[in-house]
Parts: C-alpha cells; sequence; structure tokens
C-alpha cells in the first residue's frame, strides 16, 4: 500500500496530450498490485524479472498488460510505474535484450532511432538501411553478425559494379546474396545504382504464377527475373493482390 500511496504522488500526467501518443493511465490500487504479481522475481536484483502473463507471440514475447480496457506492453507499465513517468513518444529499451524482461533495473529510455540502432548493434535487424520515418543510421548491412558479406565483399562488388565488369545480377550469383542487398550495400558506399521501380501488367502476373506452378520456380528466382521484391512475389501467389486474375 505504501508503495502505490508512493507512486500516487507522482502521477503520471501531462498538462498537453498529443493525440498519437498512447499514455499510461493512472492506476487503481489493484491494478498496480495485480500489474506485478505478474512478474517472476529474483533474489538477486541484477537478473531478469520475467513476465509471467500474457505475451504478443512467440516470435515477438514482449508481456501485455491491460488497464483501463487497453493494452499496453508490459516493460512500458513497468517503467512507468517504477520511475514515475510515463515514456510517452520514447521507445522502453532493454539493456539485458530479453523482451520477457520487466526489471526496471534493465529498461531505459531512447527514441526509435535508438531502438533500431540497439537491434543492429545485436544482431536483430539485418539491413543496410535501418529506417526511421525515411532516415538512415550510420549501421550498414555488414555491422549485422546475420549478413553473408564482409564490407570488404561490398567494396569488391562496388567496384566491379562501376567498371561495369559485372551487373547487379551477376554480383547476385557471385556473392550468393539478394540483389536488393548487393544495391543498397553498394549504394551506401557511393555507387550510383539506379532505383527500378517495376509496374507489373497482368501477363506478367500469370507468368509468375504459372511459373511457380508448373516448374516450381523458386520466390528469389521470380523476385530477380521480375525486378520486384520477394514480398511481392508471395503477395502474388497468395492472391493478396491481383486477386482479380
Amino acid at each position: 500500500m505504501g508503495e502505490f500511496l508512493e507512486y500516487l504522488q507522482n502521477e503520471i500526467l501531462v498538462e498537453i496530450k498529443q493525440p498519437y501518443i498512447k499514455y499510461i493511465p493512472l492506476p487503481s490500487e489493484s491494478d498496480f498490485n495485480r500489474f506485478w504479481q505478474k512478474v517472476a522475481f529474483t533474489a538477486n536484483a541484477n537478473l531478469c524479472w520475467n513476465w509471467t502473463a500474457e505475451i504478443q507471440s512467440e516470435k515477438k514475447p514482449y508481456g501485455i498488460f491491460h488497464l483501463k480496457n487497453k493494452s499496453y506492453t508490459a516493460s512500458r507499465v513497468a517503467y512507468a510505474f517504477h520511475f514515475k513517468e510515463d515514456p510517452k513518444e520514447l521507445c522502453v529499451l532493454h539493456k539485458c535484450d530479453n523482451p520477457q524482461c520487466v526489471n526496471p533495473a534493465h529498461l531505459f529510455l531512447g527514441t526509435n532511432m535508438d531502438n533500431v540502432i540497439d537491434k543492429v548493434k545485436k544482431g536483430r535487424q539485418s539491413s543496410v538501411e535501418c529506417w526511421n520515418k525515411g532516415k538512415e543510421t550510420k549501421f550498414r548491412l555488414w555491422d549485422n553478425k546475420n549478413c553473408k558479406a564482409t564490407k570488404e565483399d561490398f567494396l569488391e562488388m562496388k567496384s566491379l559494379y562501376e567498371q561495369k565488369k559485372m551487373s547487379t545480377n551477376e554480383l547476385v550469383k557471385k556473392f550468393k546474396i539478394s540483389k536488393q542487398a548487393i544495391s543498397k550495400g553498394i549504394r551506401a558506399l557511393g555507387a550510383d545504382v539506379p532505383k527500378i521501380y517495376t509496374v507489373l501488367k497482368e501477363a506478367d502476373v500469370i507468368q509468375i504464377r504459372e511459373k511457380r506452378k508448373n516448374e516450381k520456380t523458386s520466390y528469389n528466382e521470380l523476385a530477380e527475373e521480375f525486378n520486384i521484391h520477394k514480398a511481392t512475389v508471395y503477395q502474388i501467389l497468395s492472391r493478396q493482390t491481383w486477386k482479380h486474375i
């Protein structure tokens, strides 16, 4: 009870609320206690305190806590309850890299860009460009442990491409990584690689489906042949797009 009263003295309220931010409302005493009852505490405060209730999914095991008929990420609620400060527009990041952890000692605030950079550093995002509303981080594809190519490989690709010794399609065969990764990688190093936006026709869509059905052509091969993303191939084959054909 005393801890909750102390919390109430530092209400999580703001004078002017911005509509695009999901604010954490002031809880009742039962809400406050209900939250911490879902946490597996450890005798050592330096260890993780794992959330034991509902999570987002197996792939994203972040805790979910329902408060005032809305759901909130458990780590955000833990931060707000402990530090008596609503994260507002900021992300709550984990020092321990454990999504289920709600130990306040392991939580810290950062921008969305900080969150993206943190993911790249820890090898949880394999991308040459980590998007944050169109902004690019200083981290490149080769900084990620999941990337099959090194920075030296990309420098070689850039040299071969600029000397017109190899096209991007030929580089795909030589270095065994996707055309998209090659284009982004050498573009990040200063190569002038045009961004081609392919407009598919009905005949192309029919051909994609027939090739997949009759020849068992892989998604990567279809994406390369028709100069589209692998995700676009999947959407066509699963009829999420071009449903009328």
